[in-house]
């Protein structure tokens, strides 16, 4: 074998061999988003967090991209309407999400109160404690923070902070829970005669709950009124007339240009030309109490009057690419509010959009809120600096869970771990879990996880070394022997290498085939960060005036 050959053969090995060794490591938490338990025996929608100990205050959460850090209400300051003002009252205790009671944790350590962070421009009350999420893994003194006021109507529970800069996300990353900053978010619906879980997932992405279709996927945007970065595009908006025929609302109109806030309870934030025609197609009637607006549950919705009602679906065309349809029954239904014992009721006499209109000056960004997402799914990718916007299959199957892993640079199936059902709430005295029963206290390596049932010995580790070596020989010799043949036969002038078409800003895929079941390498097309500015942040006033 000569020298040139031998040459040849080790800077092959070298350069392939890192392919067949590198391994993708993925890991995600699956989490469900949907009615939770809580203290007062009443039930609150959202993510559950489970705090102290010994027994453990069920507390819900909204994923929030506003944010970058955890905001909750705490049983002293719950501020909440006036109606319901006294603090750790059911109603309040469901407004709220659950009211976290710092007196009753013997796990809670203080921590230097009124701190302004600086990605959030928040003061609040500033501690720690530990907490279990729904998967059973626990971050152990963990901070976050309790308001001091309200300043959003809009989100009445409490927040989970994942922002660029998002301390959750990054706590996961560090302590193994996930193999990338990255989550999706699907809402489900609770307005429905039959109500539908949302799913929250921290790493990745549930791949059952994409339906064949076009998506849309776009690096973050800077943008002052929209701190969250993500920005699309409303090309149309059409509703069912009572023919049976399709009309678009929008037809005379411009796009609209949208941020998309998860965290907010409603289908969109629009300005008052583009609801009329709404309104008008609909053939319906705002009714006159807060002059048709929502107080609290779906805060500045519209409210109509029960008739004429309106029996269409509503489409909602993004970039020119995607549709995504809004049944008639998560479009109009009885106006929600929480009665005197703190349990969500519908009214009969008054009807509910979850459409909230911006009026002529007001200066805010039109916005896609939390309910779109009850029929489209989010995923959101830091380190790749890109969020994609998915259609969703109509009803949920078992989940598939896939993750990123930024490290390995690869997409790849992890066991599903979802919960079966929500842990028992504090008022039971449920305590934290003990060593003896498998739980770990420092549970990082617990999450969502591939894992293999059974370990290989050292003769077959040997035999598979071996025959990769040999297959690796083989394929060396053959690509020597055609380097040879093309060398002896000379370079051809005027060739070039055929690249595919150039990627757009806004790439529309087939989401069946972007997020396919087996792995595959990430793409770097869209590898480039923006940087938000600090312009609009959010400062926390007392009263319920205030609004982002």
């Amino acid at each position: 074998m000569s020298s040139s050959f031998l040459y040849f053969l080790l800077s092959f090995v070298n350069l392939i061999w890192p392919a067949y060794s590198a391994t993708c490591q993925p890991r995600a938490i699956n989490l469900p988003y949907k009615s939770q338990g809580l203290a007062t025996q009443t039930q609150a929608r959202g993510v559950l967090w489970q705090i102290g100990g010994p027994s453990k205050q069920n507390i819900t959460l909204m994923p929030s991209a506003w944010y970058n850090d955890t905001y909750l209400w705490s049983a002293t300051n719950g501020f909440c309407p006036s109606q319901w003002w006294t603090n750790n009252s059911p109603p309040c205790a469901t407004y709220r999400g659950g009211l976290y009671d710092r007196s009753i944790s013997q796990t809670e350590k203080d921590t230097a109160n009124q701190i302004s962070h600086t990605f959030d421009d928040t003061i609040a009350n500033w501690t720690r404690d530990d907490i279990t999420l729904e998967d059973n893994s626990v971050l152990p003194q963990y901070e976050f923070a309790l308001r001091t006021g309200n300043n959003n109507p809009f989100t009445s529970i409490g927040e989970i902070g994942l922002g660029r800069s998002s301390s959750f996300l990054k706590t996961l990353s560090e302590n193994k829970n996930i193999s990338s900053r990255s989550y999706s978010f699907f809402t489900g619906t609770e307005v429905t005669t039959q109500s539908r879980d949302g799913s929250f997932t921290l790493g990745g992405f549930d791949q059952a709950l994409i339906a064949k279709g076009t998506n849309v996927t776009s690096p973050f945007v800077a943008d002052a009124k929209c701190k969250e970065g993500i920005i699309v595009t409303l090309t149309s908006l059409s509703l069912q007339t009572s023919d049976g025929k399709t009309q678009d609302a929008w037809e005379n109109l411009a796009d609209l240009r949208v941020c998309v806030i998860a965290a907010t309870s409603n289908i969109m934030t629009i300005p008052v030309e583009y609801w009329d025609p709404i309104q008008s197609i609909m053939g319906v009637e705002r009714n006159s109490f807060r002059n048709g607006t929502a107080e609290t549950q779906y805060y500045n919705t519209t409210l109509i009057k029960p008739s004429p009602n309106y029996s269409g679906n509503m489409s909602i065309v993004i970039n020119s690419a995607m549709t995504v349809d809004i049944p008639n029954e998560q479009l109009i239904f009885g106006e929600h509010y929480i009665d005197t014992k703190g349990f969500v009721q519908a009214k009969t006499d008054i009807n509910q959009i979850p459409i909230a209109r911006i009026n002529p000056g007001d200066g805010m960004m039109p916005r896609l809120g939390g309910q779109f997402f009850s029929n489209a799914y989010l995923i959101v990718n830091h380190d790749k600096n890109e969020f994609t916007i998915a259609p969703t299959v109509a009803k949920s199957t078992t989940p598939k869970i896939m993750a990123f892993d930024t490290a390995n640079n690869c997409i790849a199936p992890i066991e599903a771990a979802v919960a079966s059902g929500s842990p028992t709430p504090s008022s039971t005295g449920s305590s934290s879990p003990k060593a003896s029963d498998g739980s770990n206290a420092n549970n990082s390596s617990q999450s969502t996880a591939s894992k293999k049932s059974s370990k290989l010995g050292g003769g077959a580790i040997a035999g598979i070394v071996i025959g990769v070596l040999a297959g690796i020989a083989i394929v060396a010799i053959a690509a020597f022997i055609l380097w040879r043949r093309k060398r002896r036969a000379g370079p051809k002038l005027n060739e070039l290498p055929a690249y595919g078409a150039p990627t757009e800003k806004y790439a529309y895929r087939d989401a069946s085939e972007m997020y396919a079941e087996n792995g595959h390498e990430l793409g770097h097309e869209r590898g480039f960060a923006h940087e938000l500015d600090g312009a609009g942040r959010p400062h926390e006033v007392s009263g319920m005036n205030g609004a982002r």
